[in-house]
């Protein structure tokens, strides 16, 4: 079963979604209500709905990118998720603050990728001809060498969404999904993470994450989760092939939660 949530005006939606009672600040901040589990109770009511509808008691929850996170904390909120497989899970908060805090500043993806173009350049005779006749982007260059060399492209430091000061040095990371994960680990549960190699979501998690600020987490439950990056996928999965792979992955992670299960109960 898909589930899509839209809100008004968008899609076939025509209801009505305001948590914080003000349409413009929802609008402005839409990614970052998903992230902290806007649609976990919409999702719990679609478990229902079908259970009831069918005899279906098993249920595993797939979600890209914020449903990713609706999978997360709907499974912390049922114990009918048997698993939830998280697609390019963010870690990282989007709001209207942290664009606003960051619109001056290079992602740690976009630094990157600079970084790689600037580093073929370096023996080409044509790119120091327009460094020294005044044509390069000297602003694109400056702001690389500050973030990389100097280290002064951290993004801000902001409250953490239970209210406290953010231990995410500078990084604007989503505090509340390590509490989310040690419960859903804590019982026994399993999950798949999944990302797109051409993703600012991956850097995140691989950069700030995986052996930073969540390594405790994964290292506590290592056994409960696996991890796959998918080569040149984007976000999207545009690209046919990248789908089938991705795909091929998700039925692959079906079958090993099904036979853990099997195994469970005998």
């Amino acid at each position: 079963m898909t589930l899509r949530y839209d809100y008004h005006g968008c899609g076939d939606s025509d209801g009505r979604l305001s948590p914080t009672g003000a349409y413009h600040e929802l609008h402005a901040d839409i990614n970052g209500f998903i992230q902290t589990g806007l649609f976990a109770g919409d999702t719990l009511k679609a478990i229902e709905f079908l259970k009831t509808k069918t005899k279906c008691r098993d249920i595993v929850l797939c979600g890209l990118c914020g449903g990713s996170n609706s999978a997360l904390y709907t499974g912390v909120k049922s114990k009918d998720v048997l698993s939830i497989i998280m697609i390019n899970f963010p870690v990282a908060l989007d709001s209207s603050v942290a664009r606003e805090q960051n619109k001056d500043k290079m992602s740690l993806w976009w630094t990157k990728f600079l970084i790689e173009v600037y580093s073929k350049k370096i023996f080409s005779a044509k790119a120091w001809w327009r460094f020294i006749t005044l044509k390069s982007d000297y602003k694109s260059i400056s702001r690389v060498f500050r973030s990389k060399i100097i280290g002064t492209n951290n993004g801000p430091k902001v409250k953490s969404v239970d209210g406290g000061d953010s231990n995410s040095k500078g990084f604007n990371f989503n505090d509340d999904i390590i509490s989310r994960l040690t419960t859903y680990f804590e019982s026994g549960r399993n999950t798949c993470f999944l990302f797109a190699e051409n993703d600012p979501i991956t850097t995140d998690f691989e950069t700030f994450f995986e052996p930073d600020l969540g390594k405790d987490t994964l290292d506590n439950y290592k056994d409960q989760w696996d991890k796959a990056v998918f080569k040149d996928c984007n976000h999207s999965y545009t690209n046919p092939e990248w789908r089938e792979q991705l795909y091929t992955k998700i039925l692959k992670c079906l079958k090993k939660e099904m036979t853990r299960r099997e195994k469970t109960n005998v």
